[in-house]
């Protein structure tokens, strides 16, 4: 029967659907957990703390900060 299953799963194109749907999910989770160190990274220390003053006195947009954040 499992056979039978896996013959109707490969010939429908089920199978394959589903081992991309997996990897598509599994290169997305990793994306998002390096991306997630980057910005981890990215949100402490001396020139986030700048930036973030330079945000709270109203001389730089949070937009423009984030910018330099992720281009240093």
């Amino acid at each position: 029967a499992v056979l039978e299953h896996r013959a109707f799963l490969e010939a429908d194109g089920r199978l394959e659907q589903r081992r991309d749907s997996r990897l598509r999910d599994e290169l997305r989770s990793i994306v998002h957990e390096r991306l997630q160190a980057r910005v981890d990274d990215k949100c402490h220390g001396e020139h986030f703390e700048q930036l973030l003053a330079r945000v709270a006195a109203r001389e730089l947009d949070p937009y423009r900060a984030a910018d330099q954040l992720l281009e240093s």
